[in-house]
């Protein structure tokens, strides 16, 4: 079998959830000698020079890129305001990249191309005339939700107003999507669900992410510390952030002056916690698993968003102890205590920590049920073999 998978960004190196979701996805199909193509926009944004990547050590026979600029104009994003179509969605169409998928449509017989979220739905037209593959899209989130939530956590009436439209947008657009695809891929049984209420009838499958738990016990630093790494160019990360940073944090570090809180992740905004000496900035750093292998307890302080949160998965299969919010785990079939710790207040962060940092027993066992449950729900090998059955019965 052959799978051609389209993405928005050039997924290497490994700097952030979304390119691990794709390089996973391959990898699983790879275990199972599915031949996989990869067909992305390299933006000016997260570019990569394809020339520095060994493709050998990646689960793709072949990666095919163009580089776009989808960057947003300011002249452009105002004037959409007059039209009806997606201006976040219309930045990742190219007419360079369409002729790329015409040319690999014609020169080799795929049976099926996986779009990688709703950005390359615009493509779909295109590939049912140049391809007779059966097309699927892996629905990373149910993206129109992730702006109806942001705008209502939004104070400033002029932002409120601009999201509000972007979701409005984005939902016709998920809904035309859906009408235009043969399967529908989803990374938690919760995006399953709310796909089925925006009626959703195709063929659907819930994949779990494919990962591998690190070997032996998990050491931890003494004093611990506490981190997080995520796309910064993302609004529910940089809005948990700051509540975390501006509320718990304060107070735990009032309390624990001897606590370190260190924050990683692509395209940090400048004026980000730069006046704050208690929290230590890396930007974006050259590995994020060495990152998480030097702090120890991951903080997820996000209220909106869906799909599964990968660095999650990622620091649960190094063994380090997650404090999340319930939607910030939402998709992980965790057992609160056992797996990682809940936390969707000020209060419960506060508490949590505090947890960690008296008990090490608690520490331990968490790690080493994080370790465990990534070693029995997300096995690369399976994910792949249950998705080629679903790709059979299309």
């Amino acid at each position: 079998m052959r799978v051609l998978i389209l993405a928005k960004k050039f997924p290497y190196p490994l700097k952030d959830g979304e390119c691990i979701g794709i390089d996973r996805t391959a990898a699983s199909l790879a275990a199972n000698n599915v031949t996989v193509d990869l067909a992305c926009i390299n933006t000016l944004k997260h570019f990569t020079d394809p020339k520095s990547i060994d493709i050998t050590t990646t689960p793709f026979a072949n990666i095919h890129s163009v580089t776009v600029d989808t960057n947003v104009k300011p002249l452009a994003f105002a004037l959409s305001f007059f039209g009806t179509k997606s201006y976040n969605l219309q930045r990742f169409y190219s007419k360079e990249f369409e002729n790329l998928l015409v040319k690999l449509c014609s020169e080799n017989k795929y049976d099926v191309i996986q779009l990688d979220g709703l950005y390359m739905y615009h493509y779909v037209p295109t590939l049912r005339k140049h391809s007779d593959a059966k097309i699927l899209m892996r629905a990373q989130n149910v993206e129109h939700e992730i702006w109806q939530k942001v705008a209502q956590l939004e104070k400033s009436t002029l932002k409120k107003r601009v999201y509000k439209t972007l979701g409005q947008r984005m939902h016709v657009a998920e809904l035309h999507a859906l009408t235009l695809i043969d399967g529908l891929v989803t990374v938690t049984q919760a995006d399953a669900e709310k796909f089925k209420a925006l009626g959703y009838r195709g063929a659907m499958h819930y994949l779990p992410i494919g990962m591998l738990p690190s070997d032996g016990d998990t050491q931890f630093h003494q004093p611990l510390r506490l981190f997080h790494i995520g796309s910064m160019d993302w609004v529910p990360n940089v809005e948990g952030l700051k509540w975390f940073v501006n509320d718990p944090w304060k107070t735990l570090r009032k309390q624990h002056p001897d606590l370190s809180l260190n924050l990683a992740g692509r395209n940090f905004p400048n004026d980000l916690f730069n006046d704050n000496p208690t929290v230590s900035l890396f930007g974006e750093v050259e590995d994020a698993n060495q990152f998480m292998d030097d702090n120890d307890i991951l903080i997820v302080p996000l209220f909106s968003g869906s799909g599964v949160r990968l660095k999650i998965l990622e620091a649960m299969s190094q063994g380090k102890v997650v404090i999340s919010t319930t939607k910030g785990a939402e998709g992980i079939p965790y057992i609160e205590g056992k797996h990682l710790l809940i936390a969707n207040s000020a209060e419960a962060f506060i508490e949590n920590v505090e947890r960690c940092v008296h008990d090490n027993a608690l520490v331990a066992d968490i790690s080493r049920g994080a370790k465990e449950l990534i070693r029995m729900q997300y096995d690369s090998a399976t994910a792949g073999k249950e998705l080629l059955s679903f790709y059979s019965k299309i």
